[in-house]
Order: structure tokens, then C-alpha cells, then sequence
């Protein structure tokens, strides 16, 4: 689900130096370092080649497009090799650098930050090339530069690919990562794939509770859970008011759904738009019902003005006991 071109690059130095003396031409000198692993092409070819994409985004001709060293990369008991590569130039203030990681968790702007999403390096090359279409597909910039690296430290081995491009991206990779208390199925996946799709999204990459996608700055999607029932009846009757909330949060799409967990229990839980959050009452307002209709029929009487809605559930640590939990906005 990667594409990329020959190049791939480990670290980004930008290191500003020395002055022009006539005020007409460029007054900063940059650097450019990258590492990137070996291709059919040299290590000088792929300098070359690394210039010609930076020029063609930046309109900058590098004054030197050098190879530095060649590092060998040892990676799942297999040896590899990676090109250190430097470009040189001129210019009035450094170009923009735009880099999407495909990790599983934020990055701070290096691949060893990152936990990457590929556990062997072979399936992290292999993605090299599609993501790199993807990339220049969604965010309307030229792959000018890409990376396969060892990431951040985890249980297991992990490997982040890194792609770079000059300027402002039309999307952004962005990692979403919905974690259901209850059990999920493929029609849910499948609804919630649409939804993320019809919201401007762009999915380049699934594993279990992890979704990676470009999206325009003003994506945002969450995940909620709005309570846990004894019986799939009784959640199932809670439907209408979770859509409810999201109706007066105006949320512009929702999906909601009751989740079978262990034993009898269920789970009523959401994805939903929008960048906020729900406050809870954690049912402390009303306190206790007897059954699950006499905390229904105290919600009917009661004025919601103040909450976005109310949800009735089974309580924690109360067997045959409900609470009525009332949520706002946070």
C-alpha cells in the first residue's frame, strides 16, 4: 500500500551557513542529508537522481549532489546496505519539508521515534513504491525523497517508511486507531471505511485497530463508548438516543451499533465526526434505577436542554441495577 521511488532517506539536516555578499543573490547555504537504501543505481547515481527530484519540487539546482558513504544495514539476520547521501545549495530561506511516517505511533520527526507498521524490512521496501504514488496522489507534492528504517524500540522488530515532499501537502497522513470494548465484525470495518472515505479520507494501510490515511486538515473522527449492557434487547432500544447526541453535537456522520462482549454484556458504542469530546456525568445525577424502563421513563421527564442526551445502562458493580448517564459536550 506504499509507493515510492528510488530513493529513501533516513535523516533530514538542514544546516544554514555562510553569507552572500550582494543582497540580489540567495544569502543562506543549506544542506540536504539523507540515507537511503541501495538501488540498481550507484551511490553517486542516486545523489544525481536526489538533486533532480529537489529541483524539479523547489526550483533550487543544488550546487553539489554528493554520495557520502555507504552504511551497511543489518535488519531480520539479513544484511543490507543504505547510500548516505548530501545534497548542497543556495537559497533565500529553506524550502518547506513535508514528511509522512507510517508508524503506529506520533513522530517527532525521525523514523527512530516512530514504531513503525512493517515488522520485517522486506515488507517495508516492498510498500516503497505504491506509497510513494499514494503520497503524491493525496498531498499533491513530489515524493522527492523516501525511507525504509529500523523504528523506535518495541517487543518487536518494526520498520517505518518515511516520505518527503517540498511544500504544503493538500492532505496529510494521519493515523486513527479505534479500539472497540466490544466485538467487531467486517460489516462494522467495512461501514466505518465508508464513512472515513466520505469525509475526505484516503486509506493506505489496515492492521487490527489501526487505520493510516491522508485527510484534509479539518478530519477528524473518534471513538466512543456510551455504555455496557446485560442484554442485546436493552441496547439495542439505546440506539436512537446515542444518534440523538450526535444529532444535537452536529456531527456530520455517525455510526453506532451494539457489540457482543464476553458472556451476556454488550457494548453500545460509536465513530463518529468531530474533533470534540464527550463529558460524562458518569450517572452520578440521577442515581440508581430498579429496571431498565424506570430509567427510561425518568429520561422522558426529564430536561436535556443542558446535555446533548442521555443514555440508560446497566450499572458498574450492581447487579440488576441501571443508571441513566447523561453527556455533553466537553
Amino acid at each position: 500500500m506504499i509507493r515510492f521511488f528510488g530513493v529513501v532517506l533516513c535523516g533530514l539536516v538542514l544546516a544554514s551557513a555562510g553569507h552572500i555578499a550582494r543582497a540580489s543573490e540567495p544569502t543562506q547555504s543549506y544542506e540536504y542529508r539523507i540515507r537511503v537504501p541501495q538501488t540498481r543505481l550507484s551511490c553517486a547515481d542516486e545523489a544525481q537522481q536526489l538533486g533532480a527530484r529537489f529541483a524539479a519540487a523547489t526550483g533550487i539546482r543544488a550546487d553539489a549532489a554528493e554520495c557520502v558513504d555507504q552504511i551497511p544495514l543489518t535488519a531480520d539476520g539479513k544484511q543490507y546496505n543504505l547510500y548516505s547521501l548530501r545534497l548542497s545549495y543556495k537559497a533565500l530561506e529553506n524550502p518547506l519539508v513535508y514528511s509522512a511516517f507510517y508508524g503506529s505511533s506520533e513522530s517527532y520527526g525521525l523514523p527512530t521515534d516512530t514504531v513503525g507498521v512493517y515488522s520485517t524490512y522486506d515488507q517495508c521496501l516492498a510498500q516503497v513504491q505504491p506509497q510513494a504514488q499514494n503520497f503524491q496522489t493525496q498531498t499533491g507534492l513530489q515524493a522527492v525523497a523516501t525511507t525504509c528504517l529500523p523504528g523506535s524500540y518495541s517487543f518487536q522488530p518494526n520498520y517505518v517508511l518515511r516520505i518527503d515532499g517540498i511544500g504544503k501537502p493538500l492532505k496529510k497522513l494521519r493515523r486513527l486507531e479505534i479500539k472497540f470494548l466490544g466485538h467487531s465484525n467486517d460489516g462494522l470495518n467495512g461501514r466505518v471505511d465508508q464513512m472515513l472515505t466520505a469525509l475526505g479520507g484516503a486509506i493506505v494501510f489496515h492492521a487490527e485497530s489501526l487505520t493510516l490515511l491522508y485527510a484534509p486538515d479539518n478530519f477528524a473522527v473518534k471513538h466512543d463508548t456510551l455504555g455496557r449492557f446485560n442484554t442485546q434487547e436493552t441496547c439495542t432500544r439505546e440506539l436512537d438516543a446515542a444518534q440523538a447526541i450526535y444529532g444535537r453535537l452536529e456531527s456530520r456522520a455517525s455510526i453506532v451499533e451494539c457489540l457482543p462482549s464476553y458472556g451476556t454484556n454488550y457494548y453500545l458504542e460509536a465513530v463518529r465526526e468531530g474533533g470534540f469530546f464527550l463529558s460524562s456525568d458518569m450517572g452520578n445525577t440521577r442515581g440508581r434505577f430498579f429496571s431498565f424502563d424506570e430509567c427510561t421513563k425518568d429520561r422522558a421527564k426529564l430536561n436535556l436542554d443542558a446535555y446533548a442526551g442521555g443514555i440508560c445502562h446497566a450499572a458498574d458493580y450492581a447487579e440488576g441495577q441501571f443508571e441513566l448517564e447523561l453527556f455533553s459536550r466537553l
